[in-house]
């Protein structure tokens, strides 16, 4: 039977995030063997790894569609006449 109360979250370390950052910019999707590398270097689980990849890509992808929302011009600029 599972627990009714929530575990409770434990923040990454500044190390730990920036070996997350570090990967995920030069890789956004590790496979298995790259994950399983994380988890040695981090000290994080498999399952805390993956989700924080899936956050972060879900977090850029919000963010690329912000800015991309951001540029559309609101109006049709029209020529002035001379």
């Amino acid at each position: 039977m599972p627990s009714s109360q929530p575990k409770s979250r434990i923040p990454l370390t500044a190390r730990q995030r920036s070996i997350l950052l570090d990967f995920y910019n030069r890789n956004p999707y590790p496979s298995a063997s790259e994950r399983y590398l994380l988890v040695q270097l981090t000290g994080r689980t498999i399952k805390q790894v993956q989700d924080w990849f899936s956050n972060r890509r879900r977090t850029d992808s919000r963010l690329i569609s912000t800015q991309s929302i951001n540029n559309i011009p609101l109006s049709v600029s029209r020529s002035q006449p001379m």
